[in-house]
């Protein structure tokens, strides 16, 4: 082969600390990115040799949840970083366990990875977090607004909605608990006639 090495293909993976413990047959030194040796080892990053490949996704922040993600990965998108995010489980099963197994990251090529971080960081710097009790949101514009935001009570918090665990306990578990006494009575008394 003209003296080059001989590659042999593996099927793209990555290998966190603890993998590359369970695995001997890995060559030894070989680089793994950065979510792997921060303990998040899975995380959808591969390495092909010993060379980290710019092309490679790994992940640059957790998000909170499904939108969040969206958002970030939309926020980069539009300063021209391709971005993913993989929530098929969890969008799909509609529960909270894929979320610790699959949290809510969002995913970019390794050569994006430090300017991603650095947009996320100033978005977030320059966000602003309303607090509604100071706000002002003026004079109602119409008069049925106006009549609505005159009535007294409003400001006051909405009276909870009634238990109905009295009534369906009243009036499905007991005739049923009654039901399943009477039958097994029957039961008892058919069967020691026999």
């Amino acid at each position: 082969m003209g003296g080059r090495d001989v590659v042999v293909w593996r099927p793209i993976v990555e290998l966190g600390p603890f993998e590359a413990q369970q695995n001997p047959d890995v060559v030894p030194g070989i680089e793994t990115s950065e979510s792997a040796t921060h303990g998040q080892h899975g995380t959808g990053g591969c390495y092909t040799g010993a060379v980290k490949s710019p092309e490679t996704l790994i992940p640059v922040i957790d998000a909170a949840g499904p939108a969040e993600a969206h958002v970030i990965a939309s926020l980069l998108r539009e300063e021209g970083i391709e971005a993913f995010v993989f929530d098929t489980a969890a969008q799909t099963l509609q529960w909270e366990a894929p979320r610790i197994i699959n949290p809510y990251f969002v995913h970019v090529q390794r050569k994006d990875a430090e300017r991603a971080r650095a947009i996320i960081r100033s978005n977030r710097e320059e966000s602003i977090d309303f607090d509604w009790d100071e706000i002002s949101l003026g004079e109602p514009v119409d008069e049925t607004a106006r009549k609505i935001a005159n009535e007294p009570g409003l400001d006051e918090p909405l009276e909870p909605p009634r238990s109905m665990s009295g009534p369906v306990f009243f009036f499905v578990i007991v005739p049923i608990a009654l039901a399943l006494i009477v039958l097994a009575s029957w039961a008892f008394v058919r069967f020691m006639m026999i």
